[in-house]
Order: structure tokens, then C-alpha cells, then sequence
């Protein structure tokens, strides 16, 4: 009698102690007052995030279809992985100055410090954008990098690559290499600038790119600049042009001062060759969502831009995003 009120005693104190305080009833008494079958129904914490952060994007039972008058294009949710939009997003196609990103990341891994100086040079100089900067002239290389992003310099990006001491070869070597790292399997580049019709991507690939380079403080500030303001070091003897101490560059993104714009831009880059057509991808927020889009072959310049808006208004208007 005395064992069993003993064992008795113990089974509720142990009860009560798992009760009030937290604690775990022995291994032996657990299976009366917690069977396996009733913890299953309580997953820890853990598994219930893990739960909420697979849920994915649906579209409204009323939504419209999106058509995208540009050769190519996606949306992303970037907190999810999930595509909102496709269209031929697999394409491989000219991604002009969109390829700066690519450069930009690759100087970063070789940079030889902000404040370092380098003289322009003649052989710096490339087609395609008017110049900022002119042989003779010493410029920080901070102001080099922001000349490239800002005002999408095709020269200014080629002393960038310079600057670094790598030869171009092995500079472009860098970029196809850090694309194979980040999983752009579509993606080869054989020049710095975007000049050349055979930088190649797709619109998935560029959406990867959008991702790893506005994850940069630098990148992101260059490229939300509406304009920036160079500094030059010296006067070179000769120079036709007139030389200031300070030169203003302008931005070639239109949403960056787009009061109509329904989201905030959290940094794009801007492209166009003739065989790429108007190109652009950004990284957008509101409302806690974070979306990518990519728009390229756009016929013209604000039809990227217009685009853009369109699929971001779209996407809100459309879907319904988990909480």
C-alpha cells in the first residue's frame, strides 16, 4: 500500500511539475499524459516559420492577364523564389549596359581602395556614352565608379577595369566566372562595357544579378544617385574642353524621380545597343514584399520604364501575397 501511494505521489507531483513550470514528466509517465499521437499536432516553432516562409504568392480569383510588349521579361519575389511573371524569360538576349552590374562586382572583389587616383588615358576611351572624364584628367576612383553606374559611362567603366591592373582578358575571365557562381548558366560576357552584342543573358539570369548586386551598399548607392558630382584633381596642359573642379553627372533611370511611381526602387540599371533595344531591371519594395523585375528588347526609352510600372501595378493589383 505504502509503494503505491508512493508511486501514486510521484506520477502527480511530476504532472504538476510539467504543469506550472515547463518541465518534462519522466520518461516513464509521459506516454499516460502526452502521447506520441497528440504531439504530433503541435510542430515547434521552427517548423511553423519554416511552414509560413514556403507558403507562396496566389493570384486573385478576379485577376486580369499581363501582356508585355517588350521581347522579354519577369517579376520575382525575391522572399519567396517565386516568379510572378514570365515571358520568354529563358531567351538569350543583348543585355547591353545591364552588364555594368557584372563589372561593378568584379572591380569591388580587385578594388584598390576608394581614395587611390588614376589619370584618364587615351586608350580608356569608348564609343557609345557621352564622355565625363578626358585624358590627362586624375579622378578617385570612388568618382570612376559612380561616372560608370550613374551616367552609365562606357569610358569611365574601361578605367575602372584599368585601374585594378588586371588586364581586360582577365577581367572579363572574372565576370563569366562569378556568373557560373552565381548560377547564371545562361549568362557570357566578352566585354566590360555591355557594347558588344554577344553579352549575353536571359531575363532569369539578369534577375539573379539584380539580387547579388543590390545586396552592395556601393552599387546600391551608385545606382539610386539621381546625380553625382565628380571631382576633378588637376588641370591637364592642353585640354580643350573647359576644366572645372567639379563636373555633375546625371542618372539614366527615370524611376528614380518618378512621383507616380506606386513602389520604392531599391536600385536598377538602365541599357540599350541596337540589337538589345531599351533594357532595365530593378529591385522594388512595398509593403514588405521585395519584387525583381526585368524588362529587355523594350522599343523605346520610356517603354522600359513604362513597362516596369505596369508589371509592378499589376503584380499588386493581382495577387494575393501570404502574411
Amino acid at each position: 500500500m505504502t509503494t503505491l501511494f508512493a508511486t501514486v505521489l510521484a506520477v502527480t507531483l511530476s504532472f504538476f511539475n510539467w504543469l506550472f513550470t515547463g518541465g518534462q514528466l519522466p520518461a516513464q509517465f509521459k506516454q499516460y499524459f502526452w502521447p506520441p499521437e497528440r504531439a504530433r499536432l503541435a510542430p515547434p516553432a521552427a517548423t511553423v516559420c519554416a511552414l509560413i516562409n514556403q507558403a507562396q504568392p496566389a493570384l486573385k480569383t478576379d485577376s486580369q492577364p499581363f501582356a508585355l510588349s517588350a521581347s522579354s521579361g519577369l517579376a520575382f519575389d525575391l522572399k519567396r523564389n517565386f516568379y510572378l511573371f514570365e515571358k520568354d524569360a529563358d531567351r538569350q538576349l543583348p543585355i547591353a549596359s545591364i552588364s555594368k552590374l557584372m563589372s561593378a562586382l568584379v572591380f569591388l572583389d580587385h578594388n584598390p581602395g576608394w581614395n587611390k587616383t588614376y589619370t584618364i588615358r587615351e586608350d580608356d576611351k569608348r564609343d557609345g556614352s557621352k564622355p565625363n572624364l578626358y585624358p590627362g584628367e586624375k579622378v578617385y576612383l570612388r568618382d570612376l565608379f559612380y561616372s560608370a553606374l550613374v551616367a552609365s559611362d562606357n569610358s569611365a567603366l574601361i578605367s575602372l577595369v584599368n585601374s585594378t591592373g588586371l588586364t581586360e582578358t582577365a577581367f572579363v575571365a572574372a565576370m563569366n566566372q562569378k556568373a557560373v557562381d552565381l548560377g547564371m548558366s545562361q549568362t557570357h560576357f566578352v566585354e566590360p562595357t555591355g557594347l558588344s552584342d554577344y553579352n549575353l543573358s536571359t531575363a532569369r539570369d539578369v534577375a539573379k544579378l539584380i539580387q547579388e548586386s543590390m545586396k552592395d551598399l556601393d552599387i546600391r548607392r551608385a545606382v539610386l544617385a539621381d546625380k553625382y558630382e565628380l571631382e576633378i584633381l588637376n588641370r591637364p596642359a592642353g585640354q580643350r574642353k573647359p576644366a572645372t573642379a567639379h563636373r555633375v553627372i546625371k542618372n539614366t533611370d527615370q524611376l528614380l524621380h518618378n512621383d507616380g511611381l506606386s513602389v520604392k526602387i531599391i536600385g536598377g540599371k538602365t541599357g540599350y545597343i541596337n540589337k538589345a533595344g531599351y533594357c532595365f531591371a530593378g529591385s522594388f519594395t512595398k509593403d514588405d514584399q521585395q519584387i525583381v523585375t526585368v524588362v529587355l528588347g523594350a522599343a523605346d526609352p520610356e517603354a522600359r520604364f513604362v513597362e516596369t510600372q505596369r508589371l509592378l501595378d499589376w503584380i499588386f493589383k493581382n495577387y494575393d501575397f501570404p502574411n
